[in-house]
């Protein structure tokens, strides 16, 4: 039986990772920083190595005798402090190459972002090549460097590769609260009407893509991966929030007038070191005020990709899931 070990294994992706290698007959480790993340990853099947990113005792005892590592611990926060990111981003990815290598890991799996590459007037259908001439954020910048360097530890005895997936979403999606949060206060705004199309990439496609990956591909590649499918954001964040039950309908800014906006409020923030993260940022102008679409042909060409569930099935699975909660007078 072939054991791989996962970092970020309690949060959202790594559960649904856990839960497909144990279904598939796999022995999984799984680093866990809490108690709380230790039953986490016990309850879905896994061995809980305690430590954190920084333990690099712990990473390699957890590591010995595996085939390979799926790296997907991050801070998913495009507004988090510049240090926590490179800390939890490049430092942390450094020492799971080292102890990978220690341990004479086979294969290595870097969970990316398709946010590096989110930054330019052409944003349709982006190829894994395509590089952003400049990012502004810390979690886009960080998240790259530490994919380079993964991809350039590429060898004949460990194989590395990165997955770049957009939002990601499904059951339980880590982004609830923040959605939750700007549709109750209404802090939100369709830009352009929302009428452009966007990528997505349900969990479960994301699993299946990493999983392949590493059953395939040689080593030293990048891929995108996403729904395969065409929504535009307004008919997509409509339907979701609705499934939640949150409000749905919200007003609509001009892409030039949400731009100037963007880059107001960057500026106060930073000039009076405000809490908390503006309600617009350019990053979030580029994710989600126009179309920004990336291309997986790579892996559908070479590897054989194919989508396990489509969005109306995702969206089918978070009503069943929703209709399944307790409801409250």
């Amino acid at each position: 039986m072939k054991t791989c070990f996962v970092t970020g294994g309690s949060g959202f992706v790594g559960r649904y990772l856990i839960a497909e290698l144990r279904r598939r007959g796999y022995a999984v480790r799984a680093l866990a920083r809490s108690d709380q993340a230790a039953r986490t990853v016990e309850d879905l099947g896994a061995t809980s190595v305690r430590g954190d990113l920084d333990d690099l005792t712990a990473l390699q005892t957890g590591m010995a005798g595996c085939d390979a590592v799926f790296h997907l611990a991050a801070v998913v926060d495009f507004n988090a402090p510049a240090e926590q990111l490179y800390r939890v981003h490049v430092v942390a990815t450094h020492n799971v190459v080292a102890a990978a290598r220690q341990a004479q890991v086979g294969h290595l799996l870097y969970l990316g972002a398709a946010s590096v590459v989110a930054n330019a007037s052409r944003q349709r259908q982006l190829p894994e090549t395509f590089v952003a001439p400049y990012l502004h954020d810390g979690y886009s910048a960080t998240k790259l460097q530490a994919e380079q360097y993964v991809l350039a530890a590429n060898s004949s005895t460990l194989k590395t590769y990165a997955v770049r997936p957009p939002l990601i979403w499904g059951v339980g999606f880590s982004g609830y609260a923040e959605f939750k949060q700007s549709a109750e206060s209404g802090e939100f705004w369709f830009i352009d009407g929302g009428k452009h199309v966007f990528s997505t990439c349900h969990v479960r496609n994301l699993v299946e893509a990493l999983l392949l990956v590493y059953e395939k591909s040689p080593g030293g590649h990048i891929y995108f991966i996403t729904d395969g499918e065409t929504w535009t954001l307004k008919r997509f964040l409509t339907t979701l929030l609705r499934l939640y039950s949150l409000p749905h309908e919200f007003s609509s800014l001009p892409y030039s007038v949400a731009r100037v906006a963007a880059t107001v409020l960057d500026a106060a923030w930073r000039v009076f070191n405000l809490k908390g993260a503006p309600p617009l940022t350019k990053t979030l102008l580029y994710l989600f005020g126009k179309e920004f679409t990336i291309s997986d042909q790579k892996i559908r060409r070479e590897l054989g990709f194919r989508n396990v569930i489509s969005i109306e099935e995702g969206m089918r699975e978070i009503e069943r899931a929703q209709a399944q909660q307790p409801q409250t007078a």
